[in-house]
């Protein structure tokens, strides 16, 4: 899962899109979905699996060494197993919805 191209969600999906309704697409077991909101202007450090990222609200902006991926409200991308800063929107609370295919993940920590 390397795509990085942001997707808008009204394109691929007839929904709203919120929280319940990625759920209801991504259910448990098969499916983790993390819910996180970041306060305006927040920059962490983050390790994380690949998943789907989807933004609710605000921006995100997954800074990786030497290459910066924005994503505005309304959109969805693939990112990759990586270490990046993620940075919000400077004057909005921002949230974002991580959705791991745990089948996925498991195999790769196995092999």
């Amino acid at each position: 899962m390397t795509n990085q191209t942001p997707l808008i969600w009204t394109n691929c999906q007839a929904d709203e899109l919120s929280e319940a309704n990625i759920r209801r697409l991504y259910p448990a077991p098969e499916y983790r979905v993390s819910a996180y909101k970041m306060t305006p202007g927040l920059k962490i450090p983050v390790a994380m699996r690949e998943c789907k990222c989807f933004v609710i609200s605000g921006s995100v902006k997954f800074c990786f060494s030497g290459n910066n991926l924005l994503l505005n409200a309304g959109y969805f991308c693939e990112l990759p197993s990586a270490e990046f800063e993620l940075e919000a929107d400077q004057f909005v609370e921002s949230t974002y919805i991580a959705v791991w295919d745990l089948a996925r993940v498991m195999g790769k920590i196995a092999s």
